[in-house]
């Protein structure tokens, strides 16, 4: 499996402690529209005999994600899937003519439940909503979900439910999801209650001994320790593990038992643990010896695939209600793999770019600014573990080091000014995250690196010895006149390297920088490069000043530079619409203009600017 490379304003969110955004619901599941979806498209086409309402629940995941990036437009086709599951309800509660009635109910109304929690809770920071249309909603799902609560309560109903329900372990934890939030939601203690005895239920048929052999198809015989697994048919299943752990996670919020709530975490960290152990440092998840996940269909005849989506959701909320991070890791690995499709390309010795062609003798000319490839490399690497993409990126700044003379400079590299200044600031930055960095799943030594980072200080400081030698930097600051993004750049590595060194003097160079660059800017925002905008170097130079603020002491300063940073974005803010689509240039850089956005909401606290974050991470564009 190989996938994109991580967005460094995703990592940026792991190293803060942030929650991930969930990956959005499946592109290509259909929308019929009048809200059916998938099979039931087909259905009412009439090319199907038969439809199920858990297919319904769809809507919720659109809406989820759609509240992230606060597309009202998303979220009402979100609200259409659900009104057509909803216009299907019978007036005992129940929805008569769908297939498998009391399991595909329990899914689609455990959904639909969620969607009215987060309908509620829903207060959009880019756009005012239409609060008559949005409660409107909640009225009319608030009155169907209590009537399908009901018609869960019936004994009638949930007597052969159960028995139906008794080989599957997951489906105890779908109902107590939908009973505990509906009880809350309505106020029904009986719900409550009987939410709970579903979790007990659940809880009581997790395995805490045994071993299962497997035969993989080369013929290797594998023994799988059963300590953890939540039984689906006898056995484990790696799709169902993860789907009642998932559910599981959905009802903690709404357990009042504080005792039934601790022994819900006891069983979800034996649950997570023996499924991040079928994990490997790709996000690959081992379904061999499955029960059910790659033999059973489908409502559809597919054969049924891991949902990697869901697994995904589990990783990123044990991460949290379990406080452990090496869940945060594992859904950093499903969602971005460990892909080395990368730009630019890097030769085996670690040059980079347009400096493999001048390695080879094809060029003239080289440039240490290719090398600061290297930080992407590293912030990568700690962000899914991966010892080998760090040591790229390692070598990719060894390369550049390699090149360096005796008095601190980069000899005939081109733009030796600039040039130096962004190599110093992507291997300072680097050293920061080196220096925080303690894998909890990679096994790689922690010391390796710190003797790294140890070497890289001496370097550090002799570039920075160079780069505010007099002469040096003058005639750096009359070439870089016209060009806003390149005084933040040396006002960052100056500063970066300051406070790794522990040097006042270079912390104060980088703020003769930022006092040269904030004039700069235009009352409309725009920080100008050579007499023009652009929303791509503009975005650049709010990332290196963005990385000036995290580093610098001057607090006059750094108050000045969050109001330019504010100006700043609402200028870039307009180029980026609802659903991630950069407008004003030809060639877009995502990545900057997603980690500009990132670094100033963790600076500055504005949620709008989260939000852009969010949108162009989840474009498909």
């Amino acid at each position: 499996m190989i996938k994109k490379l991580l967005k460094y304003s995703q990592i940026f969110l792991l190293i803060a402690g942030s929650a991930l955004l969930p990956k959005l619901a499946n592109a290509s599941t259909v929308v019929g529209t009048d809200g059916a979806v998938a099979i039931n498209v087909d259905w009412e086409a009439k090319k199907r005999s038969s439809w199920f309402i858990e297919y319904q629940r769809y809507g919720t995941q659109l809406i989820e994600n759609a509240i992230q990036v606060e597309d009202d437009k998303a979220i009402r086709t979100g609200i259409l899937c659900l009104d057509w599951g909803f216009a299907k309800q019978g007036s005992d509660g129940s929805f008569p003519g769908t297939g498998d009635p009391f399991h595909s109910t329990s899914l689609f109304v455990e959904s639909a439940a969620r969607a009215v929690y987060l309908l509620k809770n829903y207060s959009p920071s880019t756009y005012t909503k239409d609060s008559t249309y949005y409660n409107g909603k909640i009225s009319t799902y608030t009155s169907k979900l209590k009537l399908a609560g009901k018609w869960f309560m019936d004994p009638a109903v949930y007597v052969p439910g159960k028995k139906n329900d008794s080989p599957y372990t997951h489906r105890r934890y779908i109902l107590a999801s939908l009973l505990g939030q509906i009880g809350q939601l309505v106020s029904d203690s009986g719900m409550v209650t009987a939410a709970a005895a579903y979790a007990t239920e659940g809880i009581s048929l997790q395995m805490h001994s045994g071993t299962e052999q497997i035969t993989y198809p080369n013929g290797n015989v594998v023994t799988v320790d059963m300590n953890g697994v939540d039984p689906e048919l006898g056995g484990f299943d790696v799709n169902y593990q993860d789907a009642g752990l998932l559910f599981a996670q959905r009802y903690l919020p709404y357990c009042k038992d504080s005792t039934l709530a601790s022994n819900l975490k006891q069983t979800l960290a034996l649950g997570m643990n023996w499924l991040i152990n079928r994990t490997d440092n790709a996000g690959n998840i081992d379904i061999t010896g499955s029960t059910r996940v790659g033999i059973e269909k489908n409502p559809d005849g597919t054969v049924k695939l891991l949902n990697t989506t869901e697994v995904e959701q589990c990783f990123n909320a044990a991460a949290v209600n379990l406080n452990d991070t090496r869940y945060k890791v594992a859904y950093i690995r499903m969602t971005q793999g460990l892909g080395t499709g990368f730009s630019p390309a890097i030769a085996a010795s670690g040059a980079a770019g347009s400096n493999i062609p001048w390695e080879n003798g094809t060029a003239s000319s080289w440039s240490l600014s290719q090398q600061k490839a290297g930080a992407d490399w590293i912030s990568n690497g700690i962000a899914l573990e991966n010892d080998p993409m760090i040591q790229e990126g390692l070598l990719i700044f060894n390369w550049g080091f390699s090149k360096q003379l005796s008095d601190g400079s980069f000899g005939t590299t081109t733009s030796s000014f600039l040039a130096t200044a962004q190599f110093m600031e992507a291997v300072a930055r680097s050293c920061q995250m080196l220096n925080n960095y303690h894998p909890v799943l990679d096994t790689a030594s922690e010391g390796i690196y710190n003797s790294t980072v140890s070497t890289y200080l001496t370097h550090l400081a002799s570039a920075a010895s160079w780069i505010t030698r007099s002469d040096i930097s003058t005639n750096g600051i009359r070439t870089s006149a016209p060009y806003t993004s390149r005084f933040y750049a040396v006002a960052a590595a100056l500063a970066e390297t300051g406070s790794l060194l522990n040097k006042s003097s270079l912390r104060t160079a980088a703020d003769k920088y930022i006092t040269i660059a904030l004039p700069m800017q235009f009352t409309s925002g725009i920080n100008p490069e050579n007499g023009v905008s652009d929303v791509n170097t503009q975005a650049l130079g709010l990332r290196y000043a963005e990385r000036y603020f995290s580093s610098a002491t001057n607090s006059a300063l750094k108050t000045t530079l969050s109001v330019m940073l504010t100006k700043g974005l609402t200028w870039e803010n307009q180029w980026v619409d609802a659903s991630g689509n950069i407008k004003g240039t030809s060639s877009p850089d995502r990545v900057w203009l997603s980690d500009c956005f990132n670094l100033s909401y963790n600076i500055i606290g504005v949620k709008s600017y989260l939000i852009v974050v969010n949108r162009l991470n989840n474009s498909n564009n």
